[in-house]
């Protein structure tokens, strides 16, 4: 009974294609993904895009997330500075000084501009022990690294002023700012500057120079 049913089964699909056939559909109907191979196939390369770009995606807020806490864990440690060293930069950045910026101890006249993976020059520098101007420049940092709010930043970057944050001989931090620009450098990344405070901050413990000013107009003009 079970061969008889068989039989039959065989000979409809057999003849099924053999009209099919003649109609000149056989193709059509009986494809390579007929049985579903090439559909599963078709299925597991969708799959395995999705699966790719959720796995970049993750990795990407990842990374984002370590960057933001490592921002967060360097205002933290700000608290234990004991010294702070301000200093006035070349607005006008060498490319000469790339090879420069890789060193680990710099020229006591160079400042790493890290985004940039180079350096400029130091016009100016002094040193700050006063404990009320330290409070108020490592309360002034610790906002700006805490902050999360905004994401664009302005890509150009003409140095004004630089600071290294110091605990002991340990350096805490280290970053140039750009007020024409709005934004200052951590690693090697910009980040934005939303008010003028810090600024007046910079100005009022190194004021800009009327060269310095002309420096900046030039290269601003050059750019655009």
């Amino acid at each position: 009974m079970i061969k008889y049913r068989t039989s039959i089964v065989v000979f409809a699909f057999c003849a099924l294609i053999s009209v099919r056939g003649e109609e000149g559909a056989t193709s059509d109907m009986f494809g390579d993904d007929f049985f579903g191979f090439e559909g599963e196939r078709s299925s597991d390369s969708s799959l395995a895009a999705l699966e790719l770009k959720q796995i970049k995606d993750c990795y990407g807020d990842k990374l984002e997330s370590a960057y933001q806490q490592y921002k967060h864990d360097t205002a933290r440690l700000l608290r234990h500075a004991d010294r702070i060293s301000i200093y006035l930069l070349d607005a006008d950045i060498s490319p000469d000084n790339r090879s420069k910026a890789f060193t680990v101890d710099l020229d006591d006249s160079l400042f790493q501009i890290k985004p940039y993976n180079t350096c400029t020059r130091i016009l100016g520098a002094t040193n700050v022990t006063e404990k009320t101007i330290i409070e108020s420049f490592v309360s002034n940092l610790e906002i700006l690294l805490n902050d999360e709010e905004h994401n664009f930043v302005t890509l150009c970057h003409y140095p004004t002023h630089g600071v290294r944050v110091y605990a002991g001989q340990s350096l805490l931090f280290e970053s140039s700012f750009s007020w024409k620009c709005s934004n200052y450098s951590f690693e090697d990344r910009w980040e934005h500057i939303s008010d003028d405070s810090t600024e007046k901050l910079f100005k009022n413990v190194m004021p800009i120079t009327e060269d310095q000013i002309n420096r900046i107009k030039r290269k601003s003009s050059d750019n655009h």
